[in-house]
C-alpha cells in the first residue's frame, strides 16, 4: 500500500515535468491553441433468456461520456472525461435466480458490478496531459488504452481505464513502439480506480485448481503493471506485433502476432498467427496457494487465422490453449482479442481447450447508408466442467452463434445503432446442474445499443 501511494505521487509529480520537458526536440511551432469538446450519449438494452425455468434477465441503461481537450500550439494537450451510466430499473438485478442463487451475468455489467443497488455511476475516467513532438509523445494521467487484453471493451457503459504514464515513439516509418507503467486500473463496469492487485477479482473469481472457491479477491499483492507494444513492418505485405505485460509479483504475459498479406486479382487475403505465453511472477499474487491468482507455472495459447477483405469478407480462425497451464488474464481489464473470440463469451480460465470460428461480414449499401452484418459460428471444445484445474469457470462444450448488425446513416451522421443476437448451445454431456446452464449455455442474449456521438 505504501508503494502504491508513492507511485501515485510520482505520477502526479511526473505530469508537469513531462509537459514542460525540453530534452526532446518539439515539432514546428504553431500559434494556434484550441479546445475540443466531444462526447457520446448511449442507450443500452440487454436481455438474456435462460433455459427452461431458469430466470431471465433484462436491463436498460443510459449515459455516456463528455470529454474536453485543450491543445496548446500542437505540442501540449490537457484533457478530462466524465463517464456515466444510469439504471432505468426495468428489472431489479439484485434479485438472483432462485434455483442457483446467482445474479445476472451480462446485464449487471451495464452498471457497477460491485453495487447493483446504485442507480447511477460516475467516474472521471480520463484526466491526462500529453507532450508531443514530430515522432512521438509522452502521456501521463488517467486514460483509455487498446491492447489485446487490456482495453476499453465497447460492450459496456463504463469502459476500462488505466492510470500511469507511457512513452510512444516512431523512429522510422516501419517501426513504432509504446512502453508504459501503470499503478491503478479502473475496471470496466465499476465506478472507481483500484490498485493493480485490488482490481483483480472484482469479477467472479471461479475455482482454484483443487476445486475450492478462488479467494484472490482483495488478496492479490501487486503494485504496478509494465506494458509495452511494438509494431514492426519490415515489408509492405508483412508485419509483426509484440505486446508484453509484466504484472508485479503476479504474472508475465507476451503476445506475438505476425501477419502476411497478399492480393489475388482484386481481393486481399491475410494469414496471421498468434502466440500467448505466460509465466508466474513472484508468488503469483500471494504466498498462500489458496489465495493465489496465477496458480500454474506457465500457460500457452496458439492461434491461426485466414481472412479476406472486400464488400463481403470472411475469416476462419482456430485457437488452442495447451495442456501445461490455465490461460489467465483478469477479465476486469477488457475483452480478449484472440482470433476465435466472439462477443459474450471468452476462453480465459481454460487449459487443454480448442476453438474454431467461421465468420462472414457484409456491407450492404442502401443508397448512401450502410448496413453492416457479421454472422459467426464458433465451436468450442472445453475440458469437463468437473475438472477445475482445467476449467476455472465450469464452462461446458458449446456452439456459439452471433449475428451482429450496425447501421450508418448519411442523414444522421452522429447516430450509430447496433444490434447483437447471440445463442449458445451446450454440447457433449453436461451435468443436470442449473448453475452450469445459467447465463452460459442453452441461452439467448440480445443487446441493442443506440450511440449518438458529437464533436465540437
Amino acid at each position: 500500500m505504501a508503494l502504491r501511494k508513492i507511485s501515485n505521487l510520482l505520477i502526479l509529480l511526473a505530469l508537469p515535468v513531462m509537459l514542460s520537458a525540453q530534452s526532446v526536440r518539439p515539432a514546428k511551432d504553431s500559434v494556434r491553441s484550441y479546445g475540443v469538446l466531444s462526447g457520446e450519449w448511449r442507450t443500452f438494452y440487454m436481455a438474456t433468456v435462460n433455459k427452461d425455468s431458469l430466470k431471465d434477465f433484462q436491463a436498460l441503461a443510459t449515459g455516456g461520456y463528455i470529454r474536453y481537450a485543450y491543445h496548446i500550439r500542437d505540442r501540449f494537450e490537457i484533457a478530462g472525461g466524465l463517464y456515466t451510466s444510469f439504471n432505468l430499473n426495468i428489472q431489479d438485478l439484485e434479485v438472483p435466480d432462485p434455483a442457483t442463487g446467482r445474479p445476472s451475468r451480462y446485464e449487471s455489467g451495464l452498471f457497477d458490478v460491485n453495487d447493483l443497488g446504485d442507480r447511477s455511476v460516475f467516474i472521471i475516467g480520463e484526466l491526462y496531459g500529453v507532450y508531443s513532438w514530430k515522432n512521438g509523445h509522452i502521456k501521463a494521467g488517467r486514460m483509455k488504452t487498446k491492447t489485446p487484453f487490456v482495453n476499453g471493451q465497447d460492450g459496456r457503459m463504463i469502459p476500462t481505464f488505466v492510470q500511469g504514464a507511457y512513452f510512444y515513439h516512431k523512429p522510422v516509418p516501419q517501426l513504432d513502439y509504446t512502453i508504459g507503467i501503470y499503478n491503478e486500473i479502473g475496471p470496466r463496469s465499476t465506478g472507481k480506480f483500484f490498485g493493480i492487485g485490488e482490481s483483480i477479482g472484482q469479477y467472479p473469481a471461479g475455482r482454484n485448481p483443487d476445486g475450492s472457491p478462488s479467494r484472490y479477491k482483495d488478496n492479490t499483492q501487486s503494485d504496478f503493471m509494465i506494458m509495452s507494444d511494438v509494431n514492426w513492418r519490415p515489408a509492405t505485405n508483412f508485419r509483426v506485433r509484440l505486446v508484453d505485460y509484466h504484472i508485479d509479483n503476479t504474472f508475465h504475459s507476451f503476445y506475438l502476432n505476425p501477419a502476411f498479406t497478399w492480393k489475388i486479382k482484386d481481393r486481399t487475403f491475410t494469414a496471421q498467427a498468434e502466440w500467448v505465453h505466460e509465466d508466474r511472477v513472484g508468488n503469483g499474487g500471494n504466498e498462500n496457494p489458496d489465495l493465489q491468482y496465477f496458480t500454474d507455472k506457465s500457460a500457452n495459447v496458439l492461434g491461426f487465422e485466414l481472412s479476406t477483405r472486400k464488400k463481403t469478407s470472411w475469416r476462419i480462425a482456430y485457437n488452442r490453449i495447451t495442456d501445461n497451464g490455465r490461460f489467465l488474464f483478469p477479465r476486469e481489464w477488457g475483452r480478449e482479442f484472440l482470433f476465435a473470440f466472439q462477443k459474450r463469451e471468452r476462453s480465459e480460465g481454460l487449459r487443454d481447450a480448442h476453438a474454431l470460428l467461421i465468420a462472414v461480414r457484409h456491407d450492404l449499401s442502401l443508397k448512401k447508408d450502410i448496413l453492416t452484418s457479421e454472422f459467426s459460428i464458433g465451436r468450442h471444445w472445453n475440458p469437463d466442467v468437473t475438472n477445475a484445474a482445467a476449467n476455472k469457470y465450469a464452462m461446458p462444450d458449446y456452439t456459439h452463434f452471433n449475428l451482429d448488425l450496425s447501421y450508418r446513416s448519411e442523414k444522421v451522421k452522429n447516430l450509430y445503432p447496433e444490434l447483437l443476437i447471440t445463442y449458445k448451445a451446450a454440447r457433449s454431456n453436461v451435468p443436470e446442474n442449473p448453475a452450469i446452464y445459467l447465463n452460459k449455455v442453452d441461452m439467448w442474449h440480445f443487446s441493442l445499443v443506440l450511440n449518438y456521438r458529437f464533436k465540437k
